[in-house]
């Protein structure tokens, strides 16, 4: 043991350099023979009963010894037998595991190179549909501005036409007048220039010549006479037509927008939904990437579990072998000496003075993670104008109310076609107003279309924005909670891999000196037994202990499971060799001492290998992870950034919508009266004039009868 070679060290060094060795070992073998052969104080030996019962005593021992030595050699063989067929099932079983483990490793390679596959054709199918839907976004940005460019000429065409009307009303005095043509002439040539550009400005025959008319009359200075009735009808005739292409147009724009609202609604769903899938397979190919990995390692762990008990099973195979030997090296050796002995003791038994006695000699060894108005002259005109007013009050009619007024206020030299000319202006007005009426309602009715779709199309949106925005909030703070665990675990491993380096450095110094002080010391004892090497006897000096230190998976070699035996050739008896079996029982013990404390140190050097290198690759691996999710953490948070402001876009294009339906529910739905009582309403006004114009008439051909 360590701490009696220091004691020797210590005690002795100086005796052991000088060669006196023998004196002090000579000395404490006296001693034990001087026990061993102490007198009965009753009854005084003689010199050959000394030496009888020391001889005795010796072959007793030995007899004892063998009976021993052989049931631990016994028991030894068993553990031989146990632990062959242990290993043997247990490297079998690791060759299964490996095979299965091996199989799985080709099943998730397998599955890793469809994943890939899978991953690609959606990343392309994903970039085709980007692409489709930057298709669509440009040639919708084309059709836009084509439909800008035609409404914007169509509107310049109505005002131009809506201006020469006017011209033409404004500027007449009765039926039939002078107007000069400047801007007559200029209006009805830009409309015959942009005729022949637009299809949505196409006239008739008549339409055209009733322009060129215009155009082609003198200039201001002199003027001309016309009959303006057929110029304005026809005039007013194609206004109506621009204005009905223009609301064609409006419509086909409207339905284009619905049309590429609808088409960029599904292509997003389909990017939505293609994303999801992408990311989901991506997550399950990291998945399997990481299962595989655990499973190659698993792999390789069992393969090197398997060398480990392979080779443990060759050492144990090779050691029980060398200890059958052994075992029957030193049974025999040990039936010699016991048989010297026996010889040894007859021949003194023949000496005269011989008598039986007994003895024994007892030793001991140490164990160790939404207007128009309108005319008053004789009777005739008091008399329409009454019957108006009359109609007028049945009917609720403002209307009829002014066409009464108007007819009144009529002072020419011939009143009745003023007030024809009343009469068919106020019949032409509710007839554009019930016109307009029914333009309005479709108006309505497209625009709470198109806006309910903008306003649905934002909210549904905004849902999504939300879900989207509570995922990766979600995820963020899953990553930020796991970086700070990492970098806990980090810290800790480091402090933990700090504490053992400087304890395996405390350790390794001691076991230096331990190793050295044993070591001088067997040095020592050993030049005691050379010097001894010469005194002629059958009992040698015993071997170094067999060495065998290959290690099973555990990381145990045969010391840690086999019983313990003999490992030196038979020597002879504990007592027998005197002196020098105390030399050789010394120097055995210094050198088994070097030799585990020896393989202590390799094993603890071994151990604190693997830890610091597990630890390195854990930190650094924890250190990787840590980074990479700090990456995603920071990609979130773009992403969190960009759907914030694309929810709040959202929001305003909501708020738009709402806005919109609002002024449209106070423009289309809260007006007291719906399209068809304003038309009854309107057919019941023109009814009324009507009938005005014909009670008109006939007081016009009374007045004549009676003339």
């Amino acid at each position: 043991p360590p701490q009696y070679s220091v004691f020797v060290l210590q005690q002795h060094a100086e005796d052991y350099q000088r060669s006196m060795a023998f004196r002090f070992f000579a000395i404490l073998a006296f001693a034990a023979l001087a026990a061993a052969l102490k007198f009965d104080k009753e009854k005084p030996e003689t010199a050959i009963e000394k030496v009888l019962r020391v001889l005795r005593t010796l072959r007793g021992e030995s007899q004892a010894e063998g009976v021993q030595e052989q049931a631990d050699f016994k028991k030894f063989f068993k553990f031989c037998d146990v632990t062959e067929n242990e290993k043997m099932y247990r490297i079998a079983q690791s060759d299964k595991k490996i095979k299965r483990l091996t199989a799985e490793a080709e099943d998730l390679k397998s599955k890793l190179e469809t994943l890939t596959t899978d991953v690609a054709d959606l990343s392309d199918e994903i970039d085709k549909t980007e692409g489709k839907i930057k298709k669509t976004e440009d040639e919708r940005a084309k059709e836009v501005a084509k439909y800008d460019a035609a409404a914007a000429e169509i509107d310049n065409s109505i005002s131009t036409l809506e201006r020469a009307i006017q011209t033409l009303l404004t500027s007449q005095e009765n039926l039939e007048g002078s107007v000069g043509l400047s801007q007559l002439k200029q209006d009805a040539g830009d409309l015959l220039d942009k005729a022949e550009k637009s299809s949505l400005l196409q006239m008739s025959e008549s339409q055209v010549q009733a322009l060129i008319s215009l155009q082609n009359k003198p200039g201001a200075a002199p003027g001309y006479t016309f009959k303006s009735g057929d110029i304005i009808a026809t005039l007013k005739g194609l206004l109506t037509t621009f204005k009905s292409n223009k609301q064609t147009l409006d419509i086909t724009e409207s339905q284009n927008k619905m049309t590429y609202d609808t088409l960029m609604t599904n292509l997003k769903s389909q990017l939505k939904f293609t994303k999801e899938a992408h990311e989901e397979k991506s997550v399950e190919k990291d998945e399997k990437t990481a299962t595989k990995a655990d499973t190659d390692k698993d792999n390789e762990d069992e393969k090197a579990d398997m060398a480990a008990d392979k080779a443990f099973l060759k050492a144990l195979q090779k050691d029980c072998d060398d200890k059958d030997k052994l075992s029957k090296r030193r049974k025999a050796k040990r039936e010699e000496e016991i048989q010297l002995l026996t010889e040894a003791i007859q021949r003194t038994e023949k000496i005269p003075g011989s008598r039986p006695t007994k003895g024994a000699f007892v030793q001991s060894a140490p164990a160790a993670l939404s207007f128009l108005q309108m005319g008053n002259s004789n009777d005739i005109q008091e008399s329409t104008a009454d019957m108006l007013m009359s109609q007028s009050k049945k009917l609720g009619s403002q209307t009829l109310s002014l066409a009464a007024a108007a007819v009144q206020a009529v002072s020419s030299a011939d009143p009745f076609v003023q007030i024809r000319k009343v009469f068919k202006t106020l019949v032409a007005k509710l007839n554009a107003q019930a016109e307009n009426d029914k333009s309005n309602k479709e108006w309505c009715d497209q625009q709470i279309l198109i806006n309910t779709g903008k306003r649905d199309a934002a909210q549904i949106k905004i849902e999504e924005l939300h879900g989207l925005l509570a995922k990766q909030g979600s995820s963020k703070d899953k990553y930020l909670a796991e970086i700070a665990d990492l970098e806990f675990e980090i810290n800790k491993s480091t402090v933990e891999l700090q504490e053992a380096t400087e304890f395996r450095e405390e350790e390794h110094k001691k076991n230096l000196i331990a190793i050295d002080a044993n070591g001088k010391a067997a040095a020592a004892v050993k030049n005691s037994l050379d010097f001894y090497d010469d005194t002629g006897s059958f009992l040698q000096t015993g071997e170094d202990p067999v060495d065998i230190d290959a290690r099973d998976k555990h990381g145990k070699n045969l010391q840690d499971y086999a019983p313990k035996v003999a490992t030196t050739e038979y020597a002879g008896s504990k007592n027998s060799g005197g002196v020098i079996g105390i030399l050789q029982k010394v120097w055995s013990d210094f050198t088994r001492a070097v030799a585990e404390i020896t393989a202590n140190e390799k094993e603890a050097a071994d151990d604190y290998a693997d830890y610091k290198k597990q630890t390195d690759e854990d930190i650094k691996r924890m250190g990787d992870s840590a980074a990479a999710k700090d990456a995603l953490v920071k990609g979130l948070s773009s992403s969190i950034g960009k759907l914030v402001d694309e929810e709040e876009d959202e929001q305003e294009k909501l708020g738009l919508a709402k806005d919109e339906l609002e002024k449209l529910h106070g423009m289309c739905i809260v007006p007291a009266m719906s399209y068809e009582e304003k038309r009854a309403k309107r057919q019941q006004e023109i009814d009324g004039l009507k009938e005005a114009s014909d009670y008109l008439e006939d007081l016009i051909q009374e007045k004549k009868a009676e003339e």
